[in-house]
């Protein structure tokens, strides 16, 4: 696949989850996919392989009514089939109904045209560091 195709599969992706179609955004992923969520979340992972992975993500909608990612950006790395996303997160609590807005970058990985790999970053430095982009 081609970067554009990669960057094209990557926001397919989200746009299926930020409408609710999380099994379809799920059927993007490789069947082995690694999703590494931040220390703080619910189940805080690696989770491998879709069950995994619906799991981890199933322990968020405990806690919140609303989960949403959306993406502002997306660029490659020098890694092929790799690329760095500035992503906010929209949540609103289950019970408290607050709402509020998350900024967290995404390491995607894309391998044999499936998103493989994705690992969430909550300091912009370290992030950049992971994805080889901290010169840039």
């Amino acid at each position: 696949m081609s970067q554009d195709d990669d960057i094209a599969l990557i926001r397919s992706g989200y746009e299926l989850w930020g409408r609710g179609e999380f099994e379809q955004a799920l059927a993007l992923m490789h069947p082995e996919v690694e999703w590494i969520p931040p220390a703080y979340a619910p189940e805080p992972g690696p989770h491998r392989g879709h069950d995994a992975v619906r799991r981890g993500i199933d322990a968020y909608f405990q806690g919140f009514a609303e989960f949403r990612p959306e993406i502002a950006e997306i660029r490659p790395t020098d890694r092929p089939g790799t690329y760095l996303a500035e992503v906010q997160t929209y949540t609103k609590g289950r019970t408290s109904g607050i709402e509020s807005t998350i900024d967290v970058l995404h390491l995607i990985e894309v391998r044999d045209g499936k998103i493989a790999r994705l690992q969430v970053f909550t300091d912009r430095d370290e992030a950049l560091e992971a994805s080889g982009l901290s010169g840039s």
